[in-house]
C-alpha cells in the first residue's frame, strides 16, 4: 500500500483535484436512456440469449402503474423530454398494453422506443404504437432466411422479422427512427453481403453489427 505522505505534494494535490472533479461530473451526469425489461416472457428460443426469458415465464409482468410511477420520480428531477425510454424484455409485443403504456409514457412527455423481434408486428398494431406516439424501434434480423431461424429456434421467424422491417420502412414517414441489429456469428458471416442486399432491398437504411457468445464457442459480446 503507498502511504499518503510518499507522494509529493504536487501529487497528491493533482489527485485530489481530479477526485473532486469524478465527484462533479457523476452528481452532474445527466439521464438520457432508461431502459424498462417490461416482459419476462418470449416467443423465442434463441440460442445466444442470456437471460431467463421465456415464452410462459412464471414471472408475471411490471404493473404498467409501478413504471409510471418510477417515471413520475424521474421527472421531478429530469426534463422529460431529454429522456429516451427504450423497452425491453423478454418480447416486448408480448404484453397486449403496449400501446397503452407506449400512449402513457409519452403524454408525461418521455419519448420512447423499443426493441423487438418483429414476430407480433402488424400493420394494426404499428398503427396502434405510432398513434401511442413510439419514436425509435430496433428490428432484429440474424441473417438470411435459414441462419436466423437456426439462431432464434423458430421456423417462421425470419418472414415475420422482413415484414416488420417493411412496416418500419413505411412508417418512417410518421416520424419513427428505426434500425436493424444483426448478431454476427461464424454461421451467418459467410452471408453477411448477401444479407445486405436484402436489406437495401426492404428499404432498411440503418443496419447495427454485433458479436455473441455462445457458451463455449469462442465467440465474444460486443455491438460495433
Amino acid at each position: 500500500m503507498i502511504r499518503a505522505e510518499t507522494i509529493p505534494l504536487k501529487k497528491r494535490i493533482a489527485l485530489r483535484l481530479y477526485t473532486a472533479k469524478r465527484k462533479a461530473d457523476a452528481l452532474a451526469h445527466d439521464l438520457r436512456y432508461l431502459f424498462w425489461e417490461c416482459t419476462l416472457r418470449c416467443n423465442m428460443s434463441c440460442l445466444h440469449c442470456g437471460s431467463d426469458c421465456m415464452r410462459d415465464s412464471t414471472t408475471p409482468d411490471m404493473p404498467l402503474d409501478d413504471f409510471l410511477k418510477v417515471l413520475d420520480r424521474v421527472a421531478s428531477s429530469t426534463n422529460p423530454s431529454k429522456v429516451v425510454v427504450a423497452i425491453t424484455g423478454g418480447e416486448p409485443l408480448m404484453r397486449e398494453d403496449l400501446a397503452e403504456a407506449g400512449s402513457r409514457i409519452h403524454a408525461r412527455g418521455f419519448s420512447w422506443g423499443m426493441v423487438t423481434n418483429g414476430y407480433l408486428l402488424t400493420a394494426e398494431k404499428m398503427e396502434h404504437l405510432l398513434q401511442s406516439g413510439i419514436r425509435y424501434l430496433t428490428i432484429s434480423l440474424d441473417g438470411l432466411e435459414a441462419d436466423h431461424e437456426w439462431l432464434r429456434g423458430r421456423k417462421d421467424a425470419y418472414s415475420r422479422a422482413c415484414n416488420a422491417i417493411s412496416l418500419a420502412v413505411k412508417a418512417k414517414s410518421r416520424g419513427i427512427s428505426f434500425d436493424v441489429v444483426t448478431c454476427v456469428n461464424r454461421r451467418n458471416i459467410r452471408h453477411i453481403d448477401r444479407l445486405r442486399e436484402r436489406l437495401i432491398e426492404l428499404g432498411a437504411s440503418n443496419w447495427r453489427l454485433a458479436t455473441i457468445r455462445f457458451p463455449g464457442c469462442g465467440y465474444s459480446t460486443h455491438t460495433q
